[in-house]
């Protein structure tokens, strides 16, 4: 309180023009460090945001190409079962059989490229705890 008192009493001096300006001094002052904070914290939030949102669509991008590859598989091996009785296993092989399985490869590369930005990346919760579905996935 002895700290308070030559302030208390430099206040008591003042007249009623000079309070009212450094009282609205005082808020203006507030309301600029407020806004300052609002600012910094809203542009942090942007770029996490933008973030979050280019490493969804880069999982997703790698999702839709493993899709559309299986897909691309299984066609390949059933022209594979259509066709090798009709035009001879090897040639049904090279034809069907060899680009499957260098697609598979492929796949199983994206895959666990896939697995590691899955596992790397920190911006969704619920994607860890989908980790029964993604291990279902990631075996296909």
């Amino acid at each position: 309180m002895k700290y308070l008192h030559p302030l208390y009493q430099r206040w008591k001096n003042l007249s009623i023009t000079s309070k009212f300006i450094s009282t609205f001094s005082i808020m203006i002052g507030l309301i600029l460090l407020l806004s300052i904070i609002n600012y910094s914290a809203l542009s942090l939030t942007r770029q996490q945001t933008d973030s979050a949102v280019i490493t969804n669509r880069e999982i997703q991008h790698r999702i839709l190409d493993i899709k559309n590859g299986l897909e691309k598989v299984r066609r390949l091996a059933t022209e594979f079962y259509r066709n090798y009785p009709v035009i001879g296993f090897a040639a049904s092989r090279d034809s069907h059989a060899l680009p499957a399985i260098e697609l598979t490869n492929s796949l199983i590369m994206l895959s666990s490229q896939l697995q590691k930005q899955v596992t790397t990346s920190n911006f969704s919760k619920a994607l860890h705890e989908d980790d029964i579905n993604l291990n279902f996935y990631f075996s296909a």
